[in-house]
């Protein structure tokens, strides 16, 4: 997701240095609620402290508000795959605050932003074209990964809490609770979403058959 974001605010400033050749503009009433006018005309390296659309011909888009010919401020950037970004932006580019990621892989992220990333405390939700669909984690977050103490709610309710890192659940199997059967089952619910290794899983999975 970091990627296509940096790939597409690139794409912005080089299409606007190049004098817009492969944009179209769409001339708005000004941002909801007053806050900003209209930017007007069709070159928007000239567009400052005004709220416009800026579209590249592959698809990418940005709404938002606009500073010295850049977004700059609150906005919008949404990519030709579906991948989105809501928060603040800066000289161009994502930047910090608060905000809201959707990935083309059925994810949504409200909170924390660094640098256009998840990152601090926030929760991801998976959708219904994500594998992980009905999920939820609650918790904390570095570059884009689930990192640091967390909640991880399966969609049938149960519950995984306590400390993640590089997206994976870092437990002992007694972290997992509930009968042998119950522990076993929610373990291989977790290898399957990823969320720990296969060596993890085959270490764990002997330590609850050895309490048998």
């Amino acid at each position: 997701m970091q990627r296509a974001i940096i790939t597409l605010c690139a794409s912005i400033a080089a299409s606007l240095l190049a004098g817009c050749q492969t944009v179209s503009i769409t001339q708005s009433n000004g941002m909801p609620g007053g806050s900003a006018p209209a930017c007007t005309g069709y070159d928007p390296s000239n567009w400052d402290n005004c709220y416009g659309m800026f579209k590249l011909s592959d698809g990418n888009k940005y709404v938002g508000l606009f500073r010295g010919g850049k977004p700059h401020g609150e906005g919008v950037l949404t990519g030709w795959t579906g991948d989105k970004f809501v928060g603040n932006f800066r000289n161009s580019m994502p930047w910090n605050g608060t905000g809201a990621i959707f990935t083309d892989i059925g994810q949504k992220y409200v909170g924390d932003v660094r640098d256009g990333k998840m990152h601090g405390k926030g929760t991801v939700y998976y959708l219904e074209d994500n594998k992980n669909k009905g999920d939820k984690y609650v918790g904390e977050f570095h570059n884009n990964k689930l990192h640091g103490q967390g909640k991880y709610t399966f969609a049938d309710g149960r519950v995984l809490k306590g400390l993640f890192k590089n997206n994976k659940f870092i437990s002992t199997s007694r972290d997992i609770s509930g009968t042998i059967k119950e522990r076993l089952r929610k373990l291989k619910d977790i290898h399957q979403k990823g969320l720990i290794s296969d060596e993890d899983y085959q270490m764990k999975k002997g330590e609850i058959l050895n309490q048998l």
